[in-house]
């Protein structure tokens, strides 16, 4: 999957919303930039290495090049007689695409995912009690990473996957803890809050996952995440 993030460049009418508290703009709301000349990924580390007195490490040789590229890509370490053959025949090339079609590629790297959107095959909290329907999005995800889907379908599909027949991606909105229905008052006003609690934890995952950022209105109080969006919210119902 080609993770390419698509940035919008703030005008000088977004300057404010730029700065961080301390006055400073932080990097991540800054406009891409393009640099000039034939720079790589390893120009820029080398550039940063050389700022500060360093060199890169020795190139591994080929038995330890591929022990670390294979657990590093499939979580896996290679076979004794695959370092072996690599060893009297090191196409590095090949043994990249090799590892990036393996199956095992999206079961790895799926975990770090499922971390950020706070998957579990449990429900948390003290019950803990499995949930016996997560595989599906589990499964969804590594099948997306190894298919190389796009990664703004991949997005779409977790919010609206049932307007393109992914119905599996939907477990994305319902994947970190909830409270099981025993847990829950039966009057009003506490089926209404776990109702709240529940579209809370769907807007928050959204927000940290896909922005890296917490959803807040602005509060004088300087109440943090969705919580004073909720407020908010609530105080708009009422009235």
């Amino acid at each position: 999957m080609a993770l390419a993030i698509s940035i919008a460049s703030a005008g000088p009418a977004d300057a404010d919303r730029n700065e961080s508290p301390d006055g400073e703009k932080h990097w991540s709301f800054r406009p891409l930039a393009q640099t000039r000349g034939p720079h790589t990924l390893d120009s820029f580390i080398d550039a940063r290495l050389a700022e500060n007195g360093l060199r890169r490490s020795p190139a591994a040789d080929p038995g330890k090049w591929l022990r670390r590229v294979t657990l590093d890509l499939i979580g896996l370490p290679p076979t004794p007689e695959a370092v072996l053959e690599f060893e009297q025949n090191p196409d590095f090339a090949a043994a990249i695409e090799r590892l990036l079609a393996s199956p095992r590629y999206g079961e790895r790297w799926a975990q770090h995912w499922l971390d950020v959107i706070w998957w579990a095959e449990t429900v948390g909290f003290e019950t803990n009690k499995e949930r016996q329907n997560a595989w599906p999005y589990r499964d969804w995800v590594i099948a997306s990473l190894n298919a190389d889907k796009p990664y703004d379908q991949f997005l779409f599909e977790q919010i609206a996957g049932d307007t393109v027949g992914e119905d599996a991606a939907l477990g994305f909105l319902v994947a970190g803890p909830a409270n099981l229905a025993g847990q829950v008052g039966r009057d009003e006003a506490a089926m209404r809050g776990a109702r709240q609690d529940e579209l809370d934890e769907v807007v928050r995952t959204v927000g940290q996952a896909f922005f890296g950022l917490t959803i807040k209105n602005s509060h004088p109080a300087g109440l943090t995440s969705t919580i004073s969006a909720r407020s908010h919210a609530a105080k708009t119902l009422q009235e």
